[in-house]
């Protein structure tokens, strides 16, 4: 039995297509491309006024509304089918937890505790190795791999310079975990 990982923002939910949109509209600003994590700079959005923004969109009930990536469910399920615990830890505001709990129970009930830290590694105290995880942002892989974990980029633009190791799908991602 092993035990998983998710980041929700950017591997389960189609966060930048759903978030990116809205902080363009607050900020009187015109979309581009998502091309690196911190995009927003090349708007000159700072990130106080990043958070400032994740915090009024979470406030609107936004990462409750979130569309789950395709193959999500399916992933969940197939992963908790094959015994393995699954947590998720995403870097959101506290003020989202309500919401993020809520969405869980409603696309994925078979994952096993959810928690907002930073620091993803803080899942590895929910059970026993071997430890997956699946994350959108370089610098959270590499530190789940300096952690000793078989961690995984999930696939985007804003990653693909990275040579770290990657996933194109969360049916990959649940392959390498069941295999």
């Amino acid at each position: 039995m092993s035990t998983v990982m998710w980041d929700l923002d950017g591997c389960a939910t189609l966060f930048v297509e759903e978030f990116y949109p809205r902080l363009c509209a607050w900020e009187d600003l015109t979309p581009t491309e998502w091309e690196t994590w911190h995009h927003y700079r090349t708007h000159g959005i700072s990130d106080t006024d990043f958070v400032k923004h994740l915090t009024q969109y979470a406030e609107e009930g936004g990462f409750g509304d979130q569309t789950p990536v395709d193959g999500f469910a399916e992933a969940v399920k197939q992963i908790a089918a094959a015994g393995h615990t699954q947590h998720v830890v995403t870097d959101r505001p506290e003020i989202a937890l309500a919401d993020t709990a809520w969405w869980i129970e409603e696309y994925a009930p078979e994952i096993n505790t959810l928690e907002i830290s930073r620091d993803k590694t803080v899942f590895m105290a929910q059970g026993p190795g071997p430890y997956y995880a699946i994350d959108d942002r370089v610098e959270n892989v590499q530190a789940l791999l300096n952690a000793g974990v078989n961690a995984y980029l999930m696939d985007w633009p804003w990653n693909r310079d990275s040579i770290l190791p990657r996933v194109v799908s969360l049916e990959e991602f649940a392959q390498i975990v069941c295999a």
